[in-house]
């Protein structure tokens, strides 16, 4: 799979997660748009705005799954709710940063 067609397929994976979660919260949907977006432009321009959608996509991924965490600490020891957050599958964005780290050029 090259650069454009790995960009355009992330972006539209995040783009649906964006609709996904539009119900839920305003704040993830923005965060999620912004990726898909930065991916859509890597389609265009280069694999640096990969790089770049990447990087925002497994932070907002990490934080993803540390709020699903206390979600379920929550749950498990207050009664509270749980919660899945769809952020969380933006640790598929790793192929791109994986893809650097074995050697392709910017």
């Amino acid at each position: 799979m090259n650069d454009k067609t790995m960009s355009l397929a992330l972006a539209l994976i995040f783009m649906a997660l964006a609709v996904l979660e539009a119900r839920n919260s305003v704040l993830n949907t923005f965060v999620l748009l912004t990726i898909a977006a930065t991916y859509f432009k890597g389609a265009k321009k280069g694999y640096a705005y990969m790089i770049a959608a990447s990087l925002i996509a497994v932070c907002f991924a990490a934080v993803s799954g540390l709020s699903m965490l206390a979600s379920v600490i929550n749950a498990t020891f207050f009664e509270g709710q749980k919660s899945f957050e769809v952020g969380i599958v933006g640790f598929v964005s790793l192929i791109p940063l994986l893809k650097l780290r074995r050697g392709h050029t910017l």
